[in-house]
């Protein structure tokens, strides 16, 4: 196929427009690559101080020492339905939603279960529809609270607020459908959700009420982070932008594209200035975000890229998706390397 002078023009825009005009970003290539799990992977978290990395994938939630790479064990239940996780604070207690909305929690030292929570604990199992497996979970920053779904469907609130000394629970929010992404701020007294109708709610976690409403702007909101400072959320979806928007007003400060596939999962590093993006391809962009551009390319997985995690210091990004690793990546060098 032969392309005219018009073509040819109209091709260089829409190349510069993907990956900027210097050309495709630079790629990085992984420092490691983790295999056990026997399907894909849509869940990992680091513990604060870095040791130790969790993965969950449909067959099993696994533990894995970060410095040794070596796999710890997989934590026992006689249920494989999780869905999104959580570490608390200390590091010493992992969290996973259910698919019936309820909440299991372990300890991490000696991987023992160790109490399911739930405001009516009759409530028969529930799919809860395609977003069953991503029902959110977050910790309060002092370790004092759980937030997560409330899996019965005649409460007054779809987001609990769970008080881990009395094990009772708050409602928090209208009866409106659950939350499929949760984080509070540093300070903890806000929370910020996702929820399945695309709109992202800032709540005011001693009164209940809510801050502030933002309209994602796309048909399928996937991720959502909240920077460092807690000043910010970046979002992420099907309209394949990364946008990023002020909690306290709602505002939109920027909305930044370049992946040619929906966004399904989003990162924001420590320092506050970067963040990472995955999409349905397996292409993974490194964004210096006062630049507002891609900086460099991860490259190595197959398929979708469900889960990223800076590594607490930030020296490490991991990775994970449809093609069953967890790929480990040199943050740090990728950074001073390309965009400091």
């Amino acid at each position: 196929m032969r392309i005219g002078g018009k073509g040819i023009l109209v091709l260089c825009v829409v190349v510069c427009l993907v990956v900027g005009c210097d050309g495709p970003p630079p790629p990085v290539l992984e420092r490691a690559s983790l295999v056990g799990h026997a399907a894909e992977i849509v869940a990992l978290a680091y513990t604060p101080d870095g040791k130790t990395l969790v993965t969950r994938g449909p067959d099993a939630i696994k533990v894995w020492d970060a410095g040794t790479l070596q796999e710890q064990g997989s934590l026992p239940s006689d249920r494989t339905d999780f869905g999104a996780l959580a570490i608390s604070p200390d590091g010493r207690t992992l969290a996973a939603t259910l698919a019936d909305r309820g909440i299991v929690t372990w300890n991490l030292r000696d991987r023992s279960e160790q109490r399911v929570y739930r405001l009516n604990p009759a409530s028969p199992a529930d799919s809860g529809g395609p977003e069953a497996f991503g029902w959110g979970l977050a910790y309060a920053p002092n370790g004092a609270t759980l937030a997560g779904p409330s899996e019965d469907r005649g409460a007054a609130a779809s987001i609990q607020l769970w008080n881990l000394t009395t094990h009772a629970p708050t409602g928090l929010g209208p009866p409106q459908s659950p939350a499929t992404h949760l984080a509070f701020t540093p300070d903890g007294r806000a929370l910020i959700t996702k929820g399945m109708e695309g709109r992202i709610h800032v709540w005011d976690v001693a009164t209940g009420t809510e801050r502030t409403s933002i309209d994602a702007e796309t048909s399928y909101l996937a991720a959502i982070s909240i920077s460092p400072d807690g000043q910010t959320v970046a979002s992420s979806g099907a309209d394949r932008y990364l946008r990023i928007w002020r909690v306290d007003t709602g505002k939109e400060v920027a909305k930044l594209k370049a992946h040619l596939k929906a966004i399904l999962g989003i990162a924001l590093h420590p320092d506050g200035r970067h963040a990472v993006t995955g999409d349905s391809a397996g292409t993974i962009f490194l964004w210096n975000l006062p630049a507002k551009r891609v900086i460099a390319q991860f490259k190595g997985h197959q398929g979708k890229v469900w889960a990223l995690a800076f590594r607490p210091d930030g020296k490490e990004l991991a990775s994970a998706g449809e093609d069953r690793r967890i790929r480990l990546w040199d943050a740090a060098q990728a950074i001073a390397t390309y965009g400091p």
